[in-house]
């Protein structure tokens, strides 16, 4: 099984990477900062290890994994953004549905508990 950590740190990472010299291009800001998540990444990932929790091959195939897929997913979303921004514009009504609904569905079950208390 890999290292769900690690995976979802380099998911992270490499998301964070793309996204930002996509948006900024490449220069000595975005260098940097790719570097230290990528660093902070693989220390967390390596205190996995250190601390019995994986083996080295489960955290090298969870940032593996997590690498490619949020290079994979910053890719799809550069292409794509404009589609998700107007799929994400029509969803907004149902969102906001959805979360009254389970606001209210929480309001009544708080003032149900505390009934029952009295």
């Amino acid at each position: 099984m890999p290292s769900s950590h690690a995976q979802s740190l380099f998911y992270t990472a490499f998301y964070l990477v793309m996204s930002l010299s996509n948006w900024l291009g490449m220069n000595i800001f975005t260098t940097t900062v790719g570097t230290l998540s990528l660093v902070c990444c693989s220390y967390l990932s390596c205190l996995r290890v250190s601390q019995q929790f994986h083996t080295i091959d489960q955290v090298v195939v969870g940032a593996a994994l997590g690498s490619a897929c949020g290079a994979t997913w910053s890719g799809c979303g550069i292409r794509s953004c404009c589609l998700v921004h107007r799929l994400y514009m029509g969803r907004i009504g149902v969102v906001l549905g959805s979360v009254s609904l389970c606001a209210a569905f929480a309001v009544h079950v708080i003032q149900d508990w505390l009934g029952d208390e009295q």
